[in-house]
């Protein structure tokens, strides 16, 4: 069974200041790329039946002079100004879902507005992605016999009915638990496995970065999972993914406070792809690169050993 891992870096999460909106404040410090009222994303749903999935969508701007800097930067997730006119700040921009039938609850498109909750924020002209994360659920959890998915178009210039939207997206269809890889293994602590109700926790995102799949309309996307590792002695089950690279960010808590956070980059095309991590070792126990580049440079908030 072949495996290959490249540790990037290890680095502490920034410590973002939390600024708060004004309703109906100017949004004109924006950079403005189009004036239409909304953009629509044109995106129809599951392939599969018998799934019900919640829908995410955030996007980025491409400046925010508002936090002072340069750059793509998302706002709703970075708690920044305006960010009660997100429907989940802290998080996504709007929460829709898709029923059983695989059918949106948005026939005509998501939309994002320039104003929401009495917030005139501009986003609709000044948006330059769009994202779309679909988690498949079963009982509110994340259904365990079906990935997640997300959706990422910077294609947005269909002019139409007074707005613009992004390309058709179509269908898209979820990997499966039986068909799919997916990743596992155990988490320790100095050889120890972490207890049930514990204070150490991990959690471990991992993005697609290649080999992508591709929608009913030919429009590429990509696999992701998220798995939170604090009891059943520590083992861990990633959900199911397409085959493929992934950009994987694993962050160490302990009673709720970030200790460290590592990326690594993870062939994954096995079903049951064992990785094991000690939280006492260097890089989590994960071999370090061949190349400078790709060594792991470790840095610690406090103290885990």
């Amino acid at each position: 069974m072949a495996r290959a891992i490249s540790i990037l870096a290890v680095l502490s999460s920034p410590i973002l200041a939390a600024c708060s909106g004004t309703p109906g404040g100017d949004a004109s410090r924006l950079l403005d790329i189009r004036d239409v009222p909304w953009v629509g994303v044109w995106f129809d749903g599951l392939s599969q039946t018998g799934v019900y999935a919640d829908i995410g969508v955030e996007f980025i701007v491409p400046r925010d002079e508002y936090l002072g800097r340069d750059g793509h930067v998302p706002p709703c997730k970075l708690n920044g100004p305006h960010h009660a006119a997100c429907e989940m700040p802290g998080s996504y921009y709007k929460h829709e879902f898709i029923e059983t039938s695989g059918d949106t609850s948005f026939p005509h498109g998501i939309f994002i507005e320039n104003e929401n909750n009495g917030y005139h924020h501009g986003w609709a002209n000044n948006l330059s992605r769009v994202d779309v994360e679909i988690w498949p659920k079963l009982n509110g959890a994340n259904h365990p016999d079906f990935g997640a998915v997300r959706i990422d178009t910077a294609h947005i210039s269909h002019y139409a009915n007074g707005g613009v939207y992004t390309n058709h997206i179509g269908r898209v269809f979820l990997p499966e638990r039986e068909s799919s890889p997916y990743l596992n293994g155990y988490v320790t602590i100095g050889g120890q496995p972490l207890s049930v109700g514990g204070a150490d926790t991990l959690e471990i995102v991992g993005f697609q970065a290649n080999d992508f799949p591709q929608s009913t309309t030919r429009f590429p996307f990509q696999s992701l999972f998220a798995v939170g590792v604090s009891a059943n002695d520590g083992y861990y089950m990633g959900g199911p993914t397409y085959p493929g690279r992934y950009n994987m960010t694993l962050v160490h808590r302990r009673n709720g406070v970030e200790v460290s956070k590592v990326e690594a980059w993870l062939d994954l095309y096995v079903q049951g792809e064992r990785v094991d991590l000690d939280l006492s070792r260097h890089c989590f126990g994960l071999p370090d690169g061949a190349d400078a580049l790709d060594r792991c440079k470790e840095h610690v908030v406090i103290p885990t050993r």
